[in-house]
């Protein structure tokens, strides 16, 4: 174990190990529950609250963390100014993570793996009663509707379909639009297929091809589980883990998409949804 000691206003550190490394720590049949703890690898804002249940990427060799943030969506409408937009409204009650201008975001696919749609959430809007809402081009972002859930995206980005794209003559490999007859460096107007440009396609014009491209993923998708507890200080942050058949009280928690408890189990920590027996008045 380090040992940190203090000698006028400098400190030193020193380690002893004694014995020898014992793997085994009882018969696997004895196991009944699994546990340990991982380094937040993320830099956390002041006042920044990580509850318990918040989904991460865990390094099991490292025992590093990241953070996977989510937002649920409770509201969805077109911006009353500009009709190209949509305004998304999200849960950010002290449950959730904070939400600001410069996190890029994209829908949760039904796959941890998936691809789609990612954007810069632009302005973040407190509403004040436990929302914010987000103002985005309705086509830089998948469909959405309540109940989804928004997450950090790897990229503002979005998954190009293969085909043929509009063109400069000077572009490398781009071909003129021909009615018929076309010769090299030529292609005819039927043949442009698919045509993933925006114009009205017509002789004279130039089209290139382009091959399909992936769009974002989720920034944080690999050896996802949910987080038990969390320690702060010394500056370093700890999550606690556990594995195995695990239960959540899900209505107590940050909202948890269906690709997440699917990703948990690949890794081995079940979770089993609970519900808190709340009372209200």
């Amino acid at each position: 174990m380090p040992n940190y000691e203090h000698f006028n206003n400098a400190y030193s550190r020193h380690s002893q190990q004694v014995g020898g490394a014992n793997p085994f720590l009882c018969h696997p049949d004895e196991v009944k529950y699994r546990q340990y703890g991982a380094l937040i690898q993320d830099e956390l804002a002041e006042k920044e609250l990580v509850h318990a249940g918040t989904p991460v990427e865990v390094n099991l060799k490292a025992h590093t963390a990241k953070l996977m943030k989510i937002w649920e969506v409770l509201g969805v409408k077109a911006n009353t100014s500009d009709a190209t937009k949509k305004d998304i409204t999200l849960g950010a009650s002290w449950l959730a993570p904070k939400l600001v201008a410069t996190d890029i975001v994209m829908v949760v696919p039904a796959n941890i793996n998936g691809d789609g749609k990612g954007v810069a959430a632009g302005t973040v809007t407190d509403n004040g009663d436990g929302t914010v809402t987000i103002t985005v081009a309705a086509s830089a972002i998948d469909a959405v509707a309540v109940g989804d859930f928004l997450s950090i995206a790897s990229a503002a980005k979005a998954p190009k379909p293969a085909g043929y794209y509009d063109a400069e003559s000077t572009d490398e490999g781009a071909l003129k639009v021909v009615a018929s007859g076309a010769t090299t460096g030529q292609i005819n107007i039927d043949d442009v297929t698919p045509y993933q440009g925006s114009k009205t396609l017509a002789a004279d014009d130039y089209v290139i091809w382009q091959d399909a491209e992936a769009g974002a993923t989720l920034a944080v998708k690999g050896n996802i589980v949910m987080t038990r507890d969390l320690y702060a200080g010394n500056a370093q942050n700890f999550v606690d883990i556990a594995r195995g058949e695990v239960y959540c009280y899900v209505n107590t928690c940050n909202g948890i998409p269906a690709a997440v408890i699917a990703a948990a189990r690949e890794i081995g920590q079940f979770i089993e949804p609970e519900y808190f027996a709340e009372v209200t008045e």
